[in-house]
């Protein structure tokens, strides 16, 4: 029996994410794709156009599945929300738990992410700058509130994070094998999260962490 249309793309979009976790994206030729995903090329190009468009989809639905977790910034008064300090905490935690449940893909994706292409400069100027939005505006709204230093740089706070952030999940054998860290861990994800409240003079509720 036939493949179903679904079917198929998963199987494209799975054999995909595996070459290009072990040779990258630029090593990784279509008929190994289809091979892989044992499909015929003109499948992968029929359904994706070529590789490019396997990457884009990729990306496209990474984002889209992040944003649906993160919780848009709280609005409203400021008596009923929690504070700035909280949620950035819980947009962190979901972040990281997020990369480290989807470890290959989110691999792939920050790896890219480094190369200066058209692709890369859409995804940086849709879904990245929209992640800098979501943490700026906490950090800048709890400034405003006095819940962080009113003299905070912020654009040097989201560079730091974001590093913080993202640096397990793009070298994640330099953490198992400099700093005997698994970064997919739920203990290295409570670890940081406990790391950064502390760092920040702040105290979890229910001492979480």
């Amino acid at each position: 029996m036939s493949k179903s249309v679904n079917q198929t793309k998963a199987s494209i979009v799975k054999a995909a994410i595996s070459l290009f976790a072990v040779q990258g994206f630029g090593s990784t030729s279509i008929r190994e794709i289809a091979d892989t995903a044992k499909v015929n090329s003109a499948l992968v190009s029929y359904h994706f156009k070529n590789k490019q468009g396997i990457l884009e989809w990729m990306m496209i639905d990474y984002f889209e599945k992040l944003f649906t977790k993160l919780q848009p910034v709280t609005q409203g008064g400021e008596e009923q929300e929690e504070s700035c300090f909280q949620q950035l905490i819980d947009s962190l935690d979901t972040l990281i738990g997020y990369q480290a449940e989807n470890m290959e893909v989110s691999a792939i994706i920050l790896r890219e992410l480094s190369v200066d292409s058209m692709l890369v400069r859409e995804v940086m100027s849709t879904y990245m700058a929209r992640l800098k939005a979501h943490f700026a505006t906490l950090l800048e709204t709890g400034m405003e509130r006095g819940e962080f230093d009113c003299d905070l740089d912020v654009e040097m706070q989201l560079i730091h994070m974001m590093g913080g952030m993202f640096f397990p999940y793009s070298n994640p054998q330099i953490m198992r094998e400099l700093f005997y860290v698994e970064p997919m861990s739920p203990e290295y994800r409570q670890r940081y999260i406990g790391f950064l409240s502390k760092v920040w003079g702040y105290k979890l509720k229910n001492d979480e962490f």
